[in-house]
């Protein structure tokens, strides 16, 4: 019999529910699994390799984006840290851990987006050969 996909979800992270060990706890080690949160900061709390697959929304892409900067919103200059706005983020979390960043259908605080598309996105996913 070949293993289930496991579906873990985080808890937000804005009020301190986001226990990723928690959710974790119930999968059993090296088996496929699909993990999903709101906001991508809860990510870097994850162990290594316990989400090879790992989705996120909160930022909306940023909202709004000057033309022809696509890595430019104005989450850049209100946050110190690094953004991690949409797509896959590269170099963030634990080894092992990939993370995609969904922009959303929506808008948050200001009721408008500019050079920034609304998203719905699609996985497609394979056994390991």
């Amino acid at each position: 019999m070949e293993a289930p996909l496991y579906l873990v979800g985080i808890g937000a992270h804005w009020p301190n529910h986001d226990k990723p060990k928690v959710a974790l706890a119930q999968v059993p080690s090296g088996v496929p699994r699909f993990v999903m949160m709101h906001n991508p900061n809860s990510f870097e709390a994850l162990p290594p390799s316990s989400a090879p697959v790992a989705v996120a929304g909160h930022t909306h892409g940023g909202q709004i984006r000057i033309p022809f900067t696509p890595d430019w919103s104005w989450l850049t200059f209100i946050r110190e840290d690094k953004v991690h706005a949409d797509g896959w983020i590269e170099g963030y979390g634990q080894p092992g851990n990939h993370l995609y960043v969904n922009r959303g259908i929506g808008f948050s605080i200001l009721p408008l987006r500019i050079n920034c598309p609304p998203e719905i996105t699609l996985f497609t996913l394979q056994r390991a050969s």
